[in-house]
């Protein structure tokens, strides 16, 4: 009964997953292009200049250079803005990988743990092994030991700890079972059920509740914390208006005129020019900082 209950339970908690990781590929794309933007109007095919430009449908890739126009330092206000982006993303990403500290007011016990784990080289976390599950904030020796009990809390911990999904959950692996005097005799079925809540109720949920309340205070410590300001992104930009000065004449050499088209054309491609598989961006044999990137993560 068991076995059947996890196994018609998989699309449950498979699905939402797959669901999640396809919106935030969708989103990861979509970034990826802005970030390839910011990218060419960076790049400086002559000094103090950047790039712009289009390819028509015929396949013709325009390039021009973009410069102060009406207002000066326009382009160089428009870099130190995507500098602070960059600066931000960097300190982001040291912030969620880095230890956070916080006292849980339900024992008045202090926790420290990274809001995600940090990757190696080839994808994986260099700070949890696969079999281990999750790092649990729970010290019992359930948490601590044993794996099946945190995969069993991974699955199963909705439908112990709600009180009408436990009821579900019971029905499904004892039901049969209770109701079988072949199987138990008669006068068993209180003892039973007894055992199951024994364990599920007494033993399994107030575990499943105290790791579920850890983990949403750490989660709300850090939303109204050290994240705050990176949910609602809003940096201090310059307001001045941005007008660029667009220029048809070029005047690059050969090299960087070539690495302009290629970002131009990366840029409207709806397939990756960029090869390499490891990597989102690539120089695919540009000049440095002319990079391609991924129009597609698959």
């Amino acid at each position: 009964n068991f076995f059947n209950f996890l196994k018609d339970k998989k699309s449950s908690y498979l699905t939402p997953i797959f669901k999640i990781v396809q919106e935030l590929t969708n989103v990861q794309q979509s970034y990826i292009q802005t970030i390839g933007r910011m990218n060419m109007i960076a790049f400086p095919g002559v000094s103090n200049t950047g790039t712009d430009g289009l390819q028509t449908k015929s396949g013709l890739v325009k390039v021009y250079t973009i410069s102060d126009d009406k207002v000066p330092n326009v382009l160089n206000g428009m870099l130190t803005d995507i500098s602070t982006v960059r600066k931000d993303l960097v300190d982001f990403n040291t912030l969620i990988n880095s230890n956070t500290s916080f006292t849980y007011t339900g024992n008045n016990t202090e926790y420290a743990a990274p809001f995600v784990f940090d990757l190696a080289s080839n994808g994986v976390s260099n700070q949890l092994d696969t079999k281990n599950v999750f790092n649990p904030f729970s010290k019992t020796p359930e948490f601590a030991d044993d794996m099946s009990f945190r995969r069993t809390y991974m699955i199963l911990s909705n439908d112990v700890i709600d009180g009408k999904k436990y009821e579900t959950f019971k029905k499904a692996l004892i039901g049969n079972i209770i109701g079988n005097t072949a199987i138990i005799g008669n006068n068993q079925n209180d003892d039973i059920e007894k055992q199951f809540d024994a364990y599920w109720l007494i033993k399994t949920k107030p575990q499943f509740t105290t790791e579920d309340n850890i983990t949403k205070e750490f989660i709300n410590n850090l939303e109204k914390g050290k994240l705050k300001k990176y949910l609602i992104y809003t940096p201090d930009f310059n307001k001045n208006e941005r007008v660029l000065k667009y220029n048809t004449e070029n005047g690059a050499v050969p090299t960087n005129e070539n690495s302009q088209k290629n970002m131009i054309k990366g840029l409207g491609a709806s397939t990756n020019q960029n090869t390499e598989g490891k990597t989102w961006n690539d120089l695919n044999g540009n000049v440095g900082g002319a990079y391609i990137s991924k129009a597609k993560l698959n």
